[in-house]
């Protein structure tokens, strides 16, 4: 008979499920202990690594166990309470140290009296030399074993080094870790209220990431004005005094996780409305310690791969000192208006060269010689120069500024005859357009347009004569002679005049503006609208394998709180407790 009552969500996930049915309990996050080989393809989750304890004094840790509380915070007084312990513990520890350099000295001191009785041979300072070099960067209680190893076999040769006690400046940076890993606990225990549950755990593992730990700020101002490197060399400090235990790597992009010593550590229950530290801990026996499989590989993401290029087979690209077989046709075919062009393939890249540069010039006449040619229809056909030789020529070639923009001005004159193949202007009025735009056009207060910018202006040229090509045939009016179409002062509509097509242009640019708007707007929500179906994918992955017993509560938060956006951390809360109520007693 069922309940009228729905099981909480906390409940639920209890080893217990349903009475009848039943689970196995919930694996708890351990470091496998078995070898595993690389190329074992397993459906479980990748177990992080671990290592050998760094802790100087191995009894000050070799009874803490994590904390266990139901809805752990910490609070202003348990806050106070951790860093009065800390102070304790570091004072201890100090003491310790000093002790243990007393006898450091003693041992040094012994050395250095033997290697002044009897000096060592070469042999000896030969191999004192290398273990240096080798063994310089270990940390001193490993090196002072290493070295009570090789003085034992070789004579006293080497000295030890003395460890280093906690400074006052460690204490800052614990308080701003302490800080952070209250946020992080905060964050957690919200999600164990909303499931309702209500069974005593070991409370979270501190993530220590040290961008973090520098960014924190007070008042809009950083708490510690410290690099990343320093609060490292601190995180080191503490794990060699056994205040942070149970180093855990997570990989090179996120912080790595750590105990704090229960010791030291005071933690407010908000369950039980009690305080949770050393003196009321759950005593059981310190197991032996686990390793993850050092076989695991993981694969690094190769960037800025430089590819070898095969120089002959390579494309032509624009600005190379050779110029292609089309370029030269181009410019020989466009000497001789009215030739058939070869109706050849056009080359997706252009180079130049003086070459090419010595045709292009070779395209200049005289005014007079253009007006007049002009005037006899002669480019009333006149096939354009490829947009993509002038921009090269512009980059790379040798034309001066002067002689390009007569070039780029006598370009556009030939393509303007079109809109006198009905007509027949006279080479006066030719001359009297082509010599008022020698004299404004291309040019700005400091001189003259650079030659990029003038090929530039030349595209929006052809583009406003297409335009005024079809505005007169749609219209039927009559064109104006060349000497008033192209007068720069014909700016009103009633006027029709050239000037006036730089309203179309810029309404034509607008537009194309707002279409590639359109097209980045289309794509980021589309980005976005992917995304949103990816991450939906993933939480639902990630829960799904929390439903079959293959990862355990901690780890679907840590997840949702690492790889997912923000929205999806009440979702947790959320989906599990609707599970729950679908599930009645």
């Amino acid at each position: 008979m069922h309940d009228n009552q729905p099981k909480k969500a906390g409940e639920l996930f209890s080893y217990d499920l349903f009475g009848n049915i039943k689970l196995h309990p919930v694996r708890e996050n351990t470091a496998r202990t078995t070898h595993v080989p690389t190329t074992y393809h397993s459906r479980t989750n990748h177990v992080p690594r671990t290592r050998n304890s760094r802790t100087t004094f191995e009894p000050s840790t070799e009874n803490s166990r994590p904390v266990y509380a139901i809805w752990p915070y910490i609070t202003q007084e348990a806050f106070a309470n951790t860093m009065d312990n800390y102070r304790l513990f570091i004072a201890a520890y100090n003491d310790q140290v000093e002790l243990t350099n007393i006898e450091t000295e003693k041992y040094n001191a012994a050395v250095r009296t033997a290697i002044a009785s009897e000096p060592l041979t070469d042999v000896q300072k030969e191999f004192a030399r290398i273990f240096k070099r080798k063994y310089a960067s270990k940390r001193a209680k490993e090196y002072n074993e290493l070295v009570e190893e090789f003085n034992t076999e070789r004579g006293l040769t080497l000295e030890k080094k003395k460890i280093a006690t906690v400074k006052y400046a460690t204490e800052i940076v614990f308080q701003q870790m302490l800080h952070l890993y209250s946020s992080q606990l905060a964050a957690k225990t919200q999600i164990y209220m909303q499931l309702g549950i209500t069974e005593p755990q070991p409370v979270k593992q501190f993530e220590v990431n040290s961008y973090h730990v520098t960014s924190l700020e007070r008042n809009g101002v950083k708490s510690i004005d410290v690099c990343t490197e320093t609060i490292r060399n601190h995180r080191s400090r503490l794990e060699e005094a056994g205040v942070l235990t149970e180093y855990t790597f997570l990989g090179h992009k996120r912080g790595v996780k750590m105990h704090i010593n229960s010791q030291i550590l005071s933690i407010f229950d908000a369950k039980t409305l009690n305080f949770v530290g050393a003196e009321n801990q759950r005593v059981s026996p310190e197991t032996s310690k686990e390793f993850g499989n050092t076989n695991d590989i993981t694969r690094t993401i190769k960037k800025n791969i430089k590819i070898k290029e095969n120089v002959e087979n390579s494309s032509l690209d624009l600005g190379t000192a050779q110029a292609p077989e089309f370029l030269n046709s181009f410019l020989q075919e466009h000497r001789v208006q009215g030739e058939k062009i070869s109706q050849g393939g056009a080359a997706e890249n252009v180079k130049v060269s003086k070459q090419s540069s010595e045709n292009l010039q070779s395209l200049i006449l005289h005014d007079q010689e253009l007006a007049e040619k002009l005037a006899a229809g002669e480019f009333n056909y006149h096939v354009p120069i490829d947009i993509r030789v002038l921009y090269a020529e512009s980059r790379n070639g040798t034309m001066s500024r002067d002689d390009f923009q007569v070039l780029i001005i006598q370009e556009f004159m030939k393509c303007a005859a079109r809109l006198y193949r009905s007509a027949t202007p006279f080479a006066g009025s030719w001359k009297k357009a082509i010599n008022f735009w020698m004299q404004n056009k291309l040019k700005a207060h400091n001189g003259l347009y650079h030659k990029e910018l003038m090929v530039d202006k030349l595209q929006e040229y052809r583009w406003r004569l297409n335009h005024a090509h079809k505005w007169f045939a749609k219209s039927e009016v009559k064109t104006l002679y060349p000497g008033n179409y192209f007068d720069l002062t014909r700016t009103d509509a009633k006027e029709i005049g050239f000037e006036y097509t730089r309203k179309a242009w810029l309404k034509h640019k607008k537009y194309q503006e707002e279409v590639k708007a359109k097209e980045a707007e289309v794509n980021r929500t589309a980005k976005q609208r992917k995304e949103r179906i990816n991450h939906a994918k993933k939480f639902d992955l990630k829960l799904k394998q929390f439903l079959n017993n293959r990862i355990t509560l901690n780890e679907l938060i840590d997840y949702v709180h690492n790889n997912l956006p923000s929205n999806f951390r009440a979702k947790v809360s959320e989906r599990l407790n609707q599970f729950s109520t679908k599930n009645l007693c």
